[in-house]
This record gives C-alpha cells, sequence and structure tokens, in this order.
C-alpha cells in the first residue's frame, strides 16, 4: 500500500498521480460490460439515519453488498507538527462504511448511520457488488440523500 493509491473496480491498481497509467485504464474499465446492474430507488432520512432502497439485477453469487456514506467535503485544521497551522480539505470521505451478503435479484433495504451534526445535503451514498474474494467490482451507482 502507497500513497496515493488508485484501484479500479478492485482489480487495477496503480499510483493515484500517474495520469496516463489511470486514464487508460478508466478507458479499458468503461469498455467492459458491467456482469451485474444496481439500482437506487429512494434514499430516505429519517433523524441521523439513511435508509437506501435499491435494486439488484443480473448478481454474481456470493458476492457482497457495500455501502459508503461519503461527505462531500471536509475541512479539518493541523495544529501541530510539520504542517500545525494549515487547513486541509478533504473531498468525498468516506465517514461510515458497510458491507452485507447480497440478496438475489430483487428490491431490498438498506440502512446506515449519518454523522451527527452535518447537514445531510453534504452527503451521498454509494453502493457497490463486490466478490469478497477477488475485490472485483459487478456494479455500482451513486445518489445524493
Amino acid at each position: 500500500v502507497y500513497t496515493p493509491q488508485l484501484v479500479i473496480n478492485g482489480e487495477k491498481e496503480m499510483v493515484g498521480n500517474d495520469a496516463n497509467k489511470i486514464a487508460a485504464a478508466l478507458k479499458n474499465a468503461r469498455a467492459i460490460e458491467s456482469s451485474g446492474h444496481l439500482t437506487i430507488n429512494n434514499v430516505s432520512v429519517e433523524g441521523i439515519k439513511a435508509t437506501i432502497n435499491y435494486t439488484i439485477q443480473k448478481n454474481e453469487n456470493k458476492v457482497l453488498l457495500n455501502i459508503a456514506l461519503v461527505q462531500s467535503k471536509i475541512t479539518t485544521s493541523i495544529k501541530s507538527g510539520e504542517n500545525g497551522g494549515i487547513k486541509l480539505t478533504n473531498a468525498n470521505v468516506v465517514r461510515n462504511f458497510k458491507s452485507v451478503p447480497s440478496l438475489s435479484e430483487s428490491t431490498n433495504n438498506i440502512s446506515i448511520d449519518l454523522v451527527a451534526g452535518v447537514d445531510k445535503k453534504d452527503f451521498s451514498v454509494v453502493i457497490f457488488l463486490q466478490d469478497p474474494k477477488t475485490l472485483k467490482i459487478f456494479a455500482a451507482t451513486k445518489s445524493s440523500l
């Protein structure tokens, strides 16, 4: 593991600052038809919990359904050390993550806890189907809250 690292569809890894290699890998990944299909039908929020209604089609056997709660931007004030006094801004930060065995082709619900004190408009959810052994991604989708 090195920083920055980029992994495409759970299969292809590379240094995150090699723009040419990244562009070629993304082009190749887009050319491959997904072996699964995942749709977010609705996202509802009650208190600090988001419930995602989703549909799986063409599901692979024994894959995981992963859900990531993503905050669009976080700014952190560094108090000490070599970066003391600097404010760092990070984009698309995963604030909560959950994995469950995926169900067969059907419509289901999954819930994930939000971060208290942060406006829900700052979040999105990403769900994806992944092989737990090879880490290959079969399908993915995203929705705002």
